[in-house]
């Protein structure tokens, strides 16, 4: 397409100033509107320049540890998300992660027998496509990653992916799944819980037909956000219609 006229130009940068101002405003809103930050962000719009990681872990695993002796019926639904944003230490990553999918914490020592009963996969009950895309996303998914290769990751991932294939026949394999399972495998450190994560994840976003064959609540999703896009950032919208943009091109990797 040809290149951005400068009227078209100036309306495209409004419209990002017009998103910008909103998020802004709903931000601002956001925090004056009673919520609870945590103690390090109490009285200020970021955490201030002194504070250091150990103290934000420190800070992380108090308020978890209070989020977790309330009452689940009295938490506060808002006081999860704000912790969360401060980001999750690692050593405390996969018992709140397991927390946010609803899955059991894995206890000490059960990594080797979780392990043992994924691993018994059969790939012979699946057709030979499927495997060959497998194959070909395991050897690319995080070949740099020193710790992952090391400690059996590629192996681990590979099960993970064809027992996910076997027990959703509908769904099979999709592309990227294979990044998800990753990220919970170093997590999670186990394949069983890997497996049950991506499962979970998957119905709780309620985007199983993101990976389904037409991928038909990817394009349902872009078609809400254009719309979206169109009544709110209606310049946005005008310019990237004339110049025949295709909103799934982006979101494709966004959603």
């Amino acid at each position: 397409s040809a290149p951005l006229s400068y009227p078209a130009m100036e309306k495209l940068i409004n419209g990002f100033q017009d998103m910008r101002a909103v998020l802004e405003k709903s931000h601002d809103g956001y925090r004056r509107g009673g919520d609870v930050w945590p103690s390090w962000l109490q009285g200020a719009a970021n955490p201030p320049k002194e504070t250091t990681a150990t103290k934000i872990s420190e800070d992380f695993a108090t308020g978890w540890q209070r989020y977790c002796a309330r009452n689940p019926r009295l938490r506060d639904p808002k006081a999860l998300p704000l912790l969360v944003r401060q980001g999750v230490p690692q050593d405390l990553r996969c018992e709140v992660w397991s927390h946010c999918l609803g899955l059991p914490t894995p206890s000490a020592g059960s990594t080797a027998t979780a392990q043992e009963a994924v691993g018994t996969s059969d790939a012979e009950e699946l057709p030979a496509s499927i495997l060959d895309v497998i194959e070909a996303d395991v050897a690319r998914t995080f070949p740099n990653d020193k710790k992952f290769q090391e400690s059996g990751g590629p192996e681990s991932l590979r099960q993970v992916l064809i027992e996910l294939a076997k027990q959703d026949k509908e769904l099979g394999y999709c592309q990227s799944l294979n990044f998800i399972a990753a990220n919970f495998l170093m997590v999670l450190s186990s394949q069983e819980m890997a497996l049950a994560a991506v499962r979970q994840l998957i119905m709780k976003l309620q985007t199983r037909q993101w990976y389904t064959d037409g991928m038909r609540q990817l394009r349902g999703d872009t078609a809400v956000f254009e719309d979206m896009v169109r009544e709110r950032l209606p310049a946005v919208h005008q310019v990237l219609t004339l110049h025949r943009f295709d909103f799934l091109f982006v979101t494709s990797k966004w959603f």
